[in-house]
């Protein structure tokens, strides 16, 4: 802590003498307090809270993690549909294959109540539908319409 008279004050132009010379002012000077025995204003009584309605249409993300069927394929039913069709994103997660194995998801179809992802493993020359199990992790999000032009 600072002392009256302390090297820090007596620095010329030193930035911090200033704050501290306003926080022992800050220190010393009382704040107002207001009179106990002065007569209140009256308050108005709280309004009473508005029922929330539960939204009609999802609005918010939300995500899942699926697994592949026999085709390679997942589809996945969103909780609520939402307002137009959402930004989706799919990510294959698989710990099998070759070197050189890509596992991808491609996104197939999507609208305001569903999504449909196919799930290949790519490799040198070859690609094929993934197998059966496959986890797909599943993040869909609130598109907001966008005016090109």
């Amino acid at each position: 802590m600072a002392v009256r008279g302390s090297a820090t004050r007596r620095v010329p132009g030193n930035a911090m003498a200033g704050v501290l010379r306003d926080l022992n002012r800050q220190a010393r000077v009382m704040k107002r307090r207001r009179d106990p025995d002065a007569p209140t204003e009256p308050m108005e009584p709280p309004r009473p809270a508005e029922p929330r309605r539960a939204p009609q249409l999802w609005s918010g993300p939300t995500a899942t993690v699926a697994t592949t069927d026999l085709f390679g394929q997942v589809r996945w039913d969103f909780p609520l549909p939402f307002e137009v069709a959402p930004v989706v994103s799919a990510l294959a997660v698989a710990d099998f294959g070759g070197p050189g194995d890509a596992v991808t998801a491609a996104i197939l179809s999507v609208d305001e109540e569903s999504v449909t992802v196919q799930v290949s493993i790519i490799g040198p020359g070859y690609v094929r539908s993934a197998r059966e199990g496959v986890g797909v992790h599943l993040t869909a999000v609130r598109s907001t319409p966008v005016e090109l032009g």
